[in-house]
């Protein structure tokens, strides 16, 4: 009778003890706040280092002086650089011709095209493998400037 007793009691205290240690376990969105947490820190830690911030940007923090004559950073032109199609993918028709889509590289931006589409002011008249046609908008190819975007 009393081995029936201390089995069934430390069966109890087993049970007692798996089912306190489950609940110590973090949950999965408690894993991904901390990793978020971590990196921020450790970005905002390589930001105030000194000497960290990139030209022309200061680091959060640094003392911000005003400019005092001659040109600014700020007003600088922007250079515009020429478009290019850095993707190209083709979905097969159920007439089997081929419907282009691709991504297109304007000025440092990535934009996903396909014919129709629009983008920075322009339409995409033509896509094929060689390269897209954009055409302004509104002018539909008429008394605006069109521009190749060749295939990179």
């Amino acid at each position: 009778m009393k081995t029936t007793q201390v089995i069934s009691a430390l069966a109890a205290a087993l049970l007692c003890q798996a089912a306190t240690a489950q609940t110590d376990v973090p949950t999965v969105g408690e894993i991904e706040r901390l990793e978020n947490k971590l990196t921020i820190k450790r970005l905002n830690d390589e930001l105030l280092k000194p000497g960290a911030g990139v030209a022309g940007i200061s680091s959060p923090g640094a003392a911000v002086a005003a400019p005092i004559g001659g040109p600014s950073v700020l007003a600088a032109p922007a250079v515009e650089s020429k478009p290019y199609v850095a993707a190209i993918y083709g979905v097969s028709n159920a007439d089997g011709t081929m419907d282009y889509h691709g991504s297109l590289n304007w000025n440092g931006r990535i934009y996903p095209i396909r014919t129709g589409a629009r983008v920075a002011g322009y339409q995409v008249r033509r896509l094929t493998t060689e390269g897209a046609v954009l055409a302004p908008v509104g002018q539909r190819g008429k008394g605006g400037q069109t521009v190749w975007a060749p295939t990179m």
